[in-house]
């Protein structure tokens, strides 16, 4: 009598239209059973020998003496070719122990398009069985690793089933004496649009860097593109060494979320922040004007304008419209370094925004507390003057920078981001859902919102913005520039 494990189905992924994004479909593996022979090497060698008369290849992961158990599968390797499969059933004489075992195995249809968000699966780590405090895995279970597939992987993996397989003197199954039936995961809808991930990737054209899109409504993340990226197919089987060396190695780092582990400085996009921390604090009004020629004096150190030749007089609606880093010099250096923070940290940045899925950093939001602890040295004014147009130790993620741009179009709320809709059984009954989440409301006027927005309006839509190349007929577009080193 033979303890079959039936693994259990996982739930699908689908997007927020319907579409799914990841499927299960058959697959085999080869097992063997300890049990039926006296030393697992020996029918390894065999069948190893076998696969080279016939060109194919065989490298599988065979545990030490001391961790095989009898009646406890072990799994040789996965997602095996037919022939393979044909080779195990035909030499089966030859070759006690070792059988091909039907698994579901995962397919993702996006491939690399939607990988850093939905993740993929692997064989549980011994490492993941000893923290393991529920029982719900055991060896060769196959759990998630990444992104959503790891983030909700209680919902998606179901629960496995048994079955007890009487079996002949080879092996074979004679009939079955009782079975539990396996339960499936839950499937899970995205707020995840594919028609627009689709855009987002193409506009990328393969190009180092992130786009992510969210409804500044309700949270809801509708796009999230990490480039470059990888293919999460390549994780179904055994992932090759020269494969993974390939991946891990590489210095553009594919398996990194830029979208939300990667911490770069704002530059001018960080100004509408300078921007509101000024009239907040009543340091300026809209019509305080300040003379760019191009450069700052601080002391001993000049800062130069990106515009070489100055912009001359301007207002905070054109220096938001045009750029001008002089006049966010100048705004900068009355605000000071704390102050700034306060308002920077209102509009989310300098904190994980809390968005479903794993491995989120929280940026840099510089203070003289942080820098005299970090570094056991006081602030200095120039560094202000540097963080006022987004450098220095100024850090955010791209998800963060989202966020507070989203708070400054909605009115000032902060919401939680959302990648995932809800949660569902398999005949498509509500397990969870995940209602929009205001995280805070930053402290923001109306008015300054108001003033702030417009400027945003005019770096599109006025001849001297720096993205009037964006402008559209057909939607009103606002938005920022932004440059750092």
């Amino acid at each position: 009598v033979r303890m079959r494990k039936i693994p259990a189905l996982r739930g699908l992924i689908l997007d927020a239209n319907g579409t799914v994004l990841v499927d299960n479909q058959t697959s085999f593996d080869l097992v063997f059973i300890p049990d039926r022979a006296r030393d697992i090497r020996e029918v390894v060698d065999r069948f190893a020998a076998l696969c080279k008369r016939r060109s194919l290849t065989f490298a599988p992961d065979i545990p030490a003496k001391n961790r095989l158990k009898s009646f406890q599968p072990v799994r040789l390797e996965r997602n095996v070719a037919w022939e393979k499969v044909a080779l195990a059933e035909t030499h089966a004489l030859e070759l006690p122990g070792l059988y091909a075992e039907v698994v579901p195995v995962r397919q993702y249809l996006a491939g690399e398009i939607l990988a850093h968000v939905i993740g993929y699966i692997g064989e549980v780590s011994p490492e993941e069985l000893e923290q393991d405090r529920t029982g719900a895995y055991t060896i060769g279970d196959r759990v998630g690793k990444f992104g959503v597939e790891r983030y909700l992987d209680a919902y998606l993996r179901g629960r496995n089933g048994a079955e007890q397989v009487e079996v002949d003197a080879l092996g074979r199954g004679v009939r079955s004496l009782g079975r539990i039936a396996p339960v499936s995961g839950y499937n899970v809808i995205l707020n995840i649009d594919s028609f627009l991930q689709k855009a987002a990737w193409d506009a990328m054209e393969g190009r180092t860097g992130a786009v992510v899109v969210m409804d500044p409504r309700n949270g809801a993340i509708l796009a999230m593109v990490s480039s470059p990226s990888f293919d999460p197919n390549l994780f179904t089987g055994k992932i090759s060494p020269a494969v993974w060396r390939r991946l891990s190695n590489n210095v553009l780092r594919p398996m990194e979320n830029r979208a939300i582990s990667g911490q770069y400085p704002p530059g001018s996009t960080y100004k509408p922040v300078v921007a509101a921390a000024a009239l907040g604090e009543n340091l300026i009004s809209p019509e305080t004007s300040v003379h760019c020629d191009g450069h700052f004096v601080l002391g001993n150190r000049t800062f130069h304008c990106w515009q070489k030749n100055g912009h001359g007089r301007v207002n905070l609606h054109r220096a938001l419209v045009e750029s001008c880093d002089v006049f966010f010099y100048e705004i900068g250096k009355r605000i000071g370094v704390d102050a700034l923070a306060r308002y920077a940290r209102g509009l989310g940045l300098g904190t994980p925004t809390g968005v479903d899925l794993p491995r989120e950093k929280a940026g840099l939001v510089p203070t003289k507390a942080w820098k005299l602890k970090r570094f056991k040295q006081p602030w200095h004014m120039g560094e202000t003057i540097s963080i006022s147009i987004g450098q220095g130790y100024d850090l955010v993620t791209p998800i963060q920078l989202l966020n507070a741009y989203c708070a400054l179009a909605n009115g000032g709320t902060v919401w939680r981001p959302r990648l995932v809709k809800r949660i569902e059984t398999q005949d498509g009954k509500p397990v969870v859902t995940f209602p929009p989440l205001r995280q805070s409301v930053a402290p923001i006027p109306a008015e300054t919102l108001q003033l702030i927005n417009r400027g945003l309006w005019g770096v599109v839509n006025e001849a001297r913005g720096t993205g009037y190349a964006l402008r559209r007929k057909e939607e009103d577009v606002c938005g920022k520039t932004g440059t750092s080193q």
